[in-house]
């Protein structure tokens, strides 16, 4: 009987997450496995008469030429990996294909629908949900904190107020926060305002590393702590040195060109390592190693904030608790960004921003109306909104330190931080409207659509009220919309949103994206054009706001990058994004003391190093 074994596979699975169809008609999110790390998923997948044993780890198909370093850069590998996984989520359920992926470390996780989670036992172990008495709509079930601050903290004061507030004043309402100021750093109004704090930045991919990028904007000292031994996928790259036939599209554009004169890593030069680490340092240390581990402690000792978003319980496997950093520093805020928290049934679960946006539900809310999530794009929106709580649980802690002159530690599950941007959602299904796919469309607001113009480019409209609403008759030339009865509110033109899309079509077929954005915004109609990366660099807009500006990295060179995300107070921008390595010398002999002799010694066994390292100690 044919047998095809996935052993070892040494090459680079594209990061492709798609949402398929299971037995029983649910609906999973998975990523197919990327090269480099096992993801050690041994699945027995029985179909008709044929036994197909699957290891997915670092592997090659027998005798299918798993073995080239180019495999996943044929297009013929996604067929044969599709052969293999559909026929076996057509078998199994989805509480099934979880616990077996899961348990073997493959990103893999179900697409819950709203109500589903509502339900789910993960959140009700965690006591996520707050009960609250509304005195308008009774009792519901409100999403709880997006982080949990060991002390002080989120808590709720009260129910929405209702509409419009006429009782700003009474108990319960508007708190007054006291001024806090920490006697161990003055503060000048003409710096940033984290100046003097030092982090610790153990972060990987996107959620965690544009969190400290953020507390660099502020001023902070962030200080990336990166162990040469392990090379980090995704957030460097797929691997150290990709070959040219082993990235095709989008991979192969994730690299700035070699800086002349340098010895070219390319891992210093992909785009997600630059366009989150901007302002940072970068020294090698493997806390795995008692010598290291031991330095790390005293930099801890230095240091007032650490930060890791690893898998939940990959901190401690690397000998590394929570409870020890505040030993070795009574001040430290420790936070940690576990994707679906430490304790709960989710804990252990791996995975990325896709998979993790279909357990909370969000995956099943987006997309085109009457469309299916199998037909929807996968979203990273975790990953994104990671990063402002983090910065805002950060100096929120801060504060309290600066009250108490105590650390603590945080835990901000990612997907419950998200989970707070959809209690709307959740209300509404509590009081019985249910959820659905709006696509472009608006529930309270009509009408709401993207229309392709003259040129091929698209503009993006929103009729906000009635006023608007004539606004954009006169824009059509449609005096005859303008007269309709029918269209005179808001649900009239909800009911009658398809024939406006066709109206607004015909218009907007005819003109430019630019001319229709500019002759809506003069009519008091919210729109604007749907433009590209190159288009929006070039947007006078932007341009005469100088968001945009350039930075400098050692193997780079200069590069534009997007600027702060906030105006109005002091901000930093210094420097691009450190090499590997960079700040040894900084943080080994000014911070930590280290004389010339250890150093070098140092050196010698490649613990400060700035290059990533084989097994045998080598330079990749």
């Amino acid at each position: 009987m044919p047998t095809i074994s996935l052993l070892r596979l040494r090459g680079v699975i594209l990061n492709s997450t798609l949402c398929c169809p299971i037995c029983g008609g649910e609906t999973m999110r998975v990523t197919r496995p990327r090269g480099l790390r096992s993801v050690m998923v041994l699945l027995r997948i029985r179909y008709r008469l044929l036994l197909v044993n699957v290891l997915i780890v670092s592997v090659p198909i027998a005798g299918i030429g798993f073995a080239r370093p180019d495999a996943f850069a044929r297009p013929e590998t996604k067929e044969i990996l599709d052969t293999v996984l559909y026929p076996w989520l057509f078998e199994h359920t989805r509480a099934e294909g979880t616990a077996a992926a899961q348990a073997a470390g493959w990103p893999f996780a179900g697409v819950y629908t709203p109500a589903e989670v509502l339900q789910a036992d993960h959140l009700h172990q965690r006591g996520f949900w707050t009960e609250c008495e509304d005195p308008t709509i009774g009792h519901v079930l409100l999403p709880g904190p997006p982080y949990r601050h060991a002390e002080g903290g989120w808590r709720l004061h009260r129910a929405a107020p209702e509409l419009p507030s006429t009782n700003q004043g009474a108990a319960g309402g508007r708190r007054t926060a006291r001024p806090v100021t920490d006697p161990d750093r003055a503060t000048d109004p003409d710096e940033p305002p984290l100046r003097g704090v030092r982090v610790l930045d153990f972060t990987t991919v996107w959620s965690g590393p544009y969190l400290t990028q953020l507390l660099g904007d502020l001023g902070a000292e962030v200080i990336r702590v990166e162990s040469p031994l392990v090379f980090p996928p995704t957030t460097k790259g797929y691997v150290p040195r990709p070959l040219p036939n082993m990235v095709l599209g989008a991979l192969a554009r994730l690299y700035a060109p070699a800086a002349p004169g340098r010895e070219d890593r390319p891992y210093n030069r992909q785009a997600m390592n630059n366009a989150v680490s901007r302002g940072k340092r970068s020294c090698t240390l493997d806390v795995r190693f008692p010598e290291q581990r031991e330095l790390f402690l005293r930099l801890v000792a230095e240091s007032d904030v650490f930060v890791e978003n690893l898998k939940a319980t990959t901190l401690h496997q690397m000998g590394i608790h929570e409870t020890e950093l505040l030993e070795a520093n009574p001040r430290m805020i420790v936070v940690r960004l576990p994707p679906a928290g430490l304790s709960g049934d989710w804990a252990h679960y791996t995975g990325f921003g896709g998979q993790f946006d279909g357990l909370t539900s969000l995956a099943a809310l987006l997309g085109h109306r009457g469309t299916t999530p199998m037909e929807t794009p996968s979203t990273q929106h975790m990953d994104s909104v990671t990063g402002p709580a983090g910065a805002f649980a950060i100096v929120a802690a801060l504060h309290y330190r600066a009250a108490t002159g105590r650390g603590q530690v945080i835990e901000l599950a990612q997907c419950e931080n998200v989970l707070t941007h959809l209690g709307d959602v959740f209300v509404n299904l509590q009081l019985g409207v249910e959820p659905q796919r709006w696509g472009n469309r608006d529930r309270h607001r009509a009408p709401q659509g993207i229309y392709p113009c003259a040129g091929g480019r698209w503009v993006a409209l929103t009729v906000t009220d009635d006023e608007a609403w004539r606004g954009l008759t006169t824009v059509l030339g449609r005096a005859d919309l303008a007269k309709d009865e029918r269209l005179g509110s808001v649900e009239g033109r909800q009911a009658a949103h398809d024939e406006l899309d066709d109206a607004i079509g015909t218009w907007a077929a005819t003109v430019t994206a630019y001319e229709a954005f500019h002759a809506l915004q003069a009519a008091g109609v919210a729109a604007a054009p749907c433009v590209d990366a190159s288009m929006f660099a070039s947007d006078p807009h932007v341009v005469a706001r100088d968001w945009i500006r350039p930075l400098s990295s050692r193997d780079v060179g200069t590069f534009n990058h997007i600027g702060h995300a906030f105006r109005g107070i002091p901000m930093a921008w210094e420097r691009g994004a450190p090499v590997l390595g960079e700040d040894n010398e900084y943080v080994y002999k000014q911070i930590l003391g280290v004389d010339d002799a250890h150093y070098d010694r140092l050196v010698a066994e490649r613990v400060v190093t700035e290059d990533y390292l084989d097994a045998d100690g080598n330079p990749f």
